[in-house]
């Protein structure tokens, strides 16, 4: 882990989310993550997607949703103070021109980034409140769909009878829908699941692929094409 130092935080009005930067000047790969620790505990860090990169700044942002003992201590944090990070990890989305973006939650965090290294042919968040619907706003590009709960971003993506390559990240079950529903190219897709370890060494966080074999959603992914993903695996 290294120790980064905290540059700016911001809030949702609800307290929803967090958008975090830190003194880190990596380079990294859209849809790849870091594993985040703040001090001792919670014990095992968490994965979080890499949100931006300011390079001429030398920071990287991340999206958090709060969720979990890890929020407790990130209200704690003020600029200026120090977390740990490990990464980047995983393999990232494609380097594709032009992709269709559909992201659930904070499934638009990696989204993000990858609308800023690349055109994209459309751009569909959807998020849990007005309030958070108001705090992206800013960061998400033009012409960008949002839904609000209890409204389905798979359905506003699918009624519009886009055709391309798709990037998305969310839920697993908004994931399947998409999975189903879309037949008009290509779809990657960035799991989200529990991990301890970021490397594989814990083979917490397993999927299993439709030819039977099990990957692990850090290592091997997190983004998979969909095709090779067994939707069963939560079942």
């Amino acid at each position: 882990m290294t120790d980064v130092i905290v540059r700016r935080m911001s809030f949702s009005a609800d307290r929803s989310l967090l958008l975090i930067a830190v003194d880190w000047r990596v380079g990294a790969r859209p849809g790849q993550f870091v594993m985040l620790k703040v001090g001792d505990w919670p014990v095992v860090p968490r994965p979080f997607s890499i949100c931006a990169q300011d390079r001429e700044a030398g920071t990287t942002s991340f999206l958090i949703r709060r969720k979990g003992l890890l929020w407790d201590q990130l209200l704690r944090l003020q600029p200026g103070a120090t977390v740990q990070i490990k990464g980047p990890l995983g393999n990232g989305f494609p380097d594709l021109s032009a992709p269709l973006l559909v992201g659930g939650g904070c499934g638009v965090a990696p989204l993000l980034f990858v609308a800023a290294t690349r055109p994209v042919a459309g751009f569909y968040a959807g998020v849990a409140s007005a309030a958070e619907q108001a705090f992206l706003a800013p960061l998400l590009p033009a012409g960008t769909v949002v839904t609000v709960n209890p409204q389905f971003v798979t359905d506003a993506f699918l009624a519009d009878r886009c055709a391309g390559p798709v990037f998305a990240c969310g839920p697993s079950p908004m994931l399947r829908v998409l999975a189903d529903g879309y037949q008009d190219g290509p779809i990657w897709v960035s799991l989200e699941e529990r991990m301890a370890c970021g490397e594989g060494l814990c083979k917490g966080c397993p999927v299993r692929r439709r030819d039977g074999s099990v990957a692990l959603v850090c290592s091997d992914g997190p983004v998979f094409p969909e095709g090779e993903v067994s939707w069963t695996w939560q079942d």
